[in-house]
């Protein structure tokens, strides 16, 4: 389903990008914070600081890629089909 090629690309993302910084996965975007992506879709600085998990650290060091990542998922249409995770997940 598109909501699981969408998921991917971010965890796609995640993995690519933590490599280059040589650390893990987690280390750079917890589960957590990639699930409240999905759910809040930010499209600007200002909204991406509202995400848990993201900081002035992370937006200001990762925030255009992340951005890029979403708007090319939203552009796509992948967004609007994916499951909103619960705080509980």
């Amino acid at each position: 389903a598109t909501w699981l090629r969408a998921a991917a690309e971010r965890r796609r993302w995640r993995s690519r990008r933590a490599k280059e910084l040589g650390i893990r996965a987690y280390r750079l975007l917890p589960n957590r914070t990639l699930d409240a992506l999905a759910r809040m879709r930010p499209m600007t600085h200002a909204t991406l600081l509202e995400v848990s998990g993201i900081g002035a650290a992370r937006g200001s060091a990762h925030g255009d890629e992340l951005l890029a990542c979403l708007r090319s998922a939203e552009a796509g249409g992948l967004l609007d089909s994916l499951p909103l995770p619960t705080a509980a997940d």
